[in-house]
């Protein structure tokens, strides 16, 4: 379910056109599987696995990203980490 959260939160900013380049944005190795991830059709993001440290570093990434796009905290944040 986090994947399709982060796939989710990658494709609102690239849409927005507000997602930076991902090899600025991310650690390399991260920033290639976030881009391997976007090229999976949400269908079958059930066979891309991020390791759970890998999809924190990229849930708070994405998170700053879009906090600092609003320029406001969300507070829907902790409520969606607690329901995922």
């Amino acid at each position: 379910m986090t994947t399709l959260a982060r796939y989710f939160e990658l494709w609102l900013l690239k849409l927005e056109g507000v997602l930076p380049p991902l090899e600025r944005a991310f650690p390399a190795e991260l920033a290639e599987k976030m881009r391997r991830m976007m090229r999976i059709p949400p269908a079958q993001l059930k066979s891309f696995t991020l390791p759970e440290e890998e999809s924190k570093t990229a849930e708070r990434i994405l998170g700053a990203i879009i906090e600092g796009h609003l320029e406001k905290r969300l507070k829907s944040r902790a409520l969606l980490a607690e329901l995922l």
